[in-house]
């Protein structure tokens, strides 16, 4: 995968992240502003609705939002997928204040920042594995030299 295709890709989700969460289609429809800042609230309750209500679907969507983040992140900063987490909750974090402190008729909710930074872990997760599948091995190095851990020996063979 080409250097330009990544970073086009990463500019691409990160764009499509600003422009889902700064300008929602149902913003209109619900014009309340709330804020929840009790992990796993709000995804409880969308548990105990009834299936398929909007709730539940924000949630899934909030982490699907953040799949192909992590995946392009992974892909170009080759980071342990653990540092793709930390900057998938910190853009999230950032998304989130930006909507408390300049939208009006928002929701502010921690639990769009759990859901977010674990699409973004998930996709850090795919990326990974399909690098290995196509390379045979993974590398978390910026030189994409193999990852010192490949070099053991497998398990049974001297």
């Amino acid at each position: 995968m080409s250097l330009s295709f990544i970073e086009g890709g990463l500019a691409a989700s990160a764009a499509l992240i600003i422009i889902s969460s700064l300008l929602p289609l149902d913003i209109f429809l619900h014009p309340q502003t709330e804020v929840n800042v009790v992990p796993l609230v709000s995804i409880w309750r969308s548990l105990t609705d009834a299936p398929g209500s909007d709730p539940l679907r924000t949630h899934v969507l909030n982490l699907l939002l953040y799949v192909p983040f992590g995946s392009f992140v992974e892909a170009r900063t080759r980071r342990p997928v653990l540092v793709v987490w930390a900057i998938g909750l910190m853009v999230s974090a950032g998304v989130e204040s930006f909507q408390y402190t300049f939208l009006e008729g928002r929701t502010t909710d921690v639990d769009d920042i759990l859901l977010n930074g674990l699409g973004a872990l998930v996709g850090g997760l795919l990326a990974r594995l399909v690098f290995q599948a196509v390379h045979g091995r993974f590398t978390s190095r910026k030189d994409g030299r193999a990852d010192p851990r490949e070099e053991l020996p497998e398990p049974g063979r001297s």
